[in-house]
């Protein structure tokens, strides 16, 4: 993480609603999560929208 010591203040901004907080939460965490996400195999943008339109039903 990039953000540090500020990462409490720049989340709590962000459940605010402050948009530049989230904008800076999402490039801050966002290459760190498609990783995470890529470790099955699948493309991580694939998988991550797949998250977006709910579970899966097996």
């Amino acid at each position: 993480m990039v953000i540090g010591e500020d990462f409490p203040a720049v989340l709590a901004r962000a459940q605010q609603g402050d948009e530049e907080a989230l904008a800076v939460l999402w490039r801050d965490l966002n290459p760190a999560l498609l990783r995470y996400l890529g470790l099955n195999g699948e493309s991580a943008e694939d998988v991550a929208s797949h998250e977006h339109q709910g579970p899966r039903r097996t």
